[in-house]
C-alpha cells in the first residue's frame, strides 16, 4: 500500500511539472529590430495553397499559417508544424518540419500531402504579390493567396 501511495504522489507531482511548464508566459515575439518585425508581418497570417510546381490546385484546402517566425498548417491530410529563418532579401528557410501521423483516406491524398511537404522542404526564398505569397527553390515553386 505504502508503495502505491508513493508511485500516486510521484505521478501526481509529474503531472503537475507538466501542467505548469507549459503555462509559461512569452514575450509575444519580440524580434528586437524593425527590419524583424517588418518581415513577420509582412508574411504573417493565414494563406491557401492555388499553385503547386506552376500547376493550379484546387484541391483538399492545403493551408500555410504565419506568425511570429513559426509556421503550422494543414498538408492535405495531417497537421503540420515548423519554424523559418529569414535573412534578408527574400531569403527563406523551413526548418525542421513535424507533422502528426493520421492516414490519409486514399493514395492519391498521401502522394500530394508527400509532394507538398516535400517542396516546402526546398524552399529557400519568397515574394509577396499583393494578395499572394511565392515560395521558390531548389525547383519548387508554391503559390498562397490570402
Amino acid at each position: 500500500m505504502k508503495n502505491i501511495m508513493k508511485f500516486s504522489y510521484a505521478l501526481s507531482m509529474l503531472v503537475t511539472s507538466f501542467t505548469l511548464t507549459s503555462c509559461v508566459a512569452t514575450d509575444g515575439g519580440y524580434q528586437g529590430n524593425n527590419k524583424a518585425a517588418a518581415y513577420n508581418n509582412s508574411l504573417s497570417g493565414h494563406w491557401v495553397l492555388s499553385n503547386i510546381n506552376n500547376s493550379a490546385y484546387s484541391g483538399t484546402r492545403i493551408t500555410l499559417q504565419v506568425e511570429n517566425n513559426k509556421v503550422s498548417g494543414f498538408s492535405g491530410c495531417n497537421r503540420y508544424f515548423t519554424s523559418t529563418t529569414q535573412q534578408g532579401g527574400g531569403v527563406l528557410n523551413f526548418g525542421f518540419i513535424g507533422s502528426t501521423k493520421m492516414l490519409c483516406s486514399n493514395h492519391e491524398s498521401n502522394q500530394l500531402e508527400a509532394a507538398y511537404l516535400r517542396s516546402l522542404r526546398l524552399v529557400r526564398s519568397y515574394q509577396l504579390r499583393g494578395n499572394q505569397l511565392i515560395l521558390q527553390g531548389n525547383g519548387t515553386n508554391l503559390i498562397f493567396t490570402r
